[in-house]
């Protein structure tokens, strides 16, 4: 009875995990090297660390939780034996990962939002699951106007005329 129930959670897991994986490969589009969509994210959260952990508070609690329940879906589905089990709080972490994606409220959906805050303009990207619509926003800086560039530069020429005379 208590192997059909860790089977049952097993199963449940690996379904969970398999529709934010195909959530993420949506935003990432296919791997070269057939990697997971969940491991393009990871990668992506690692090739941001320093810019998220200081301004997302959980940034390296959810990077762990990611990586750990990646681990797990790859035990869970190469492993021979039914050695490897997985918990409720595994399956409750990934239901709620991919909420926070849908809504843009995941970590890197974070950092480009505050980052849009700072003089950085959005582009959207949008992407449909499940007859659901998700817009992923891609950040690119905005470029100085010649009014900016030439307001700074008669700063600067006042500023070393004040010096020199």
């Amino acid at each position: 009875m208590c192997g059909d129930f860790l089977n049952y959670l097993n199963y449940e897991f690996l379904e969970e995990f398999k529709q934010l994986d195909k959530l993420c490969r949506e935003l990432y589009g296919e791997s070269v090297d057939n990697k997971l969509g969940v491991t393009m994210y990871i990668d992506d959260m690692e090739r941001n660390t320093y810019r998220g952990r200081n301004k997302i508070a959980d940034w390296d609690s959810k990077l762990r939780r990611l990586k750990r329940v990646r681990n797990l879906r790859n035990e869970i589905a190469h492993s021979t034996s039914q050695s490897y089990e997985c918990g409720q709080a595994d399956i409750d972490f990934v239901c709620e990962f991919y909420h926070l994606i849908l809504d843009r409220k995941d970590p890197l959906a974070l950092i480009n939002y505050r980052q849009s805050q700072y003089g950085y303009s959005s582009q959207s990207k949008t992407y449909n699951s499940n007859s659901q619509t998700y817009q992923r926003q891609q950040y690119q800086p905005q470029p100085v106007g010649c009014a900016t560039f030439l307001t700074l530069a008669l700063i600067i020429t006042v500023c070393f005329a004040l010096i020199v005379f």
